[in-house]
């Protein structure tokens, strides 16, 4: 449009230039003016045209605008409605979690009540069991001799007894007959209630043997023991128990002056003139299974009449862990102990051995019941 009005312009100029030469003016005025309106005319179409066409492209780009939005809100829509979907099923799945989890509380709930029940019987049963051992102790302890007589016997002594649990498995025993002074230390399988029953079977053999039957030799008083454990636990039946003992006896002749000691396991320590001497027992314990025909047991004895101390005890000093590197104090250090105290009176021999336990055992617990027995002859 914009270019059919300025050909009809410039066609309108050209011809009235021709027209002014040819000397026809009239002429050049009209088709001047009419070449401006008709230029003026097709301006006006093409500017109608170019709104028209911006009108157009406003209306589809409206258009487009709406569709975008309405599939916009369509896919809002879709959202919307899957998120919807999607809650529910959230909320479906914790509500079913929560109730899970109700139930499990109250389960647990139930539970604690039963464990708290359970642990109120078990704390009583363990009182119970705790009285009852308590009680076997003071029974135990009234059936071992009484320290007093020992005293009247063998003024100076001391007998450090400490059982790892309340009852114990390692016992002593002693006795008068005639010129003769029998002391025995002995150590029961286990310890606690099982070692326990052991002593009392042992204390009870040794009663027979010696202060019925009159038993007074070391290595006999080993044998009869070793026969009435054996009867008693049943051993060489279907129903054979392996328990049993180690002890170390000693009789003391107070007219001779001479000491006879047999062993079964546990050794004799004795002191003359600032020497240790050891007497190792028979490699041979009391009860238990036995392959050979007849158990004997050796017979050592010890002169008197040079003043003598000496020691037999069972194995639970010894092997208590300890020290800087937590290892077993062992045979050699505790010998080594007993040389260092000789110079002591007996009773602060009790006293140093129960304070060196107690700083070698430290934090460690006690591994075994203990029983030390000195005795020192002027």
């Amino acid at each position: 449009s914009y270019l059919f009005a300025h050909s009809f312009f410039f066609f309108g100029v050209i011809v009235n230039v021709i027209t002014i030469e040819l000397g026809n003016f009239v002429s050049y005025v009209n088709l001047g003016d009419m070449g401006m309106v008709i230029q003026q005319i097709f301006f006006a179409v093409g500017l109608a045209e170019k709104m028209n066409l911006l009108h157009e492209e406003r209306e589809a780009v409206q258009a487009e605008l709406i569709k975008q939005l309405e599939q916009n809100d369509h896919l809002n829509r879709d959202l919307n409605h899957k998120l919807e979907i999607k809650v529910r099923e959230k909320t479906l799945e914790l509500e079913e979690a929560l109730q899970d989890i109700q139930q499990m509380n109250d389960e647990l709930h139930i539970t604690l009540d039963i464990v708290r029940e359970q642990k109120h019987r078990i704390e009583q049963q363990s009182r119970d069991i705790k009285d009852s051992i308590r009680y076997a102790s003071r029974i135990q302890r009234s059936i071992l001799p009484s320290l007093d007589l020992l005293n009247s016997f063998l003024p100076q002594n001391f007998v450090l007894f400490k059982p790892k649990d309340i009852v114990s498995g390692d016992f002593y025993w002693f006795a008068q007959k005639g010129n003769k002074i029998i002391i025995a230390a002995a150590d029961c399988t286990g310890h606690g209630v099982p070692g326990a029953f052991m002593s009392t079977i042992g204390n009870d053999s040794l009663n027979k043997n010696i202060e019925f039957l009159g038993i007074i030799s070391p290595e006999l008083i080993l044998n009869e023991l070793h026969k009435d454990i054996r009867n008693t636990l049943k051993q060489g039946s279907e129903m054979e128990a392996k328990d049993g003992m180690d002890i170390a006896i000693c009789v003391i002749d107070t007219e001779q002056h001479f000491l006879e000691y047999s062993g079964a396991m546990n050794p004799l320590y004795y002191i003359q003139n600032n020497e240790l001497n050891i007497i190792r027992g028979t490699r041979l314990p009391i009860g238990g299974a036995q392959k050979e025909g007849k158990r004997v047991f050796e017979k050592h004895t010890i002169d008197l009449n040079l003043p003598t101390t000496f020691y037999i005890f069972s194995d639970g000093y010894q092997d208590q862990f300890g020290g800087i590197e937590g290892r077993k104090l062992m045979s050699k250090k505790f010998r080594e102990v007993l040389i260092s105290i000789q110079d002591l009176k007996m009773t602060q021999q009790k006293e140093f051995l129960e304070d060196y336990f107690a700083k070698w055992k430290g934090n460690h617990e006690q591994i075994d019941d203990i029983l030390v027995i000195g005795i020192r002859l002027d």
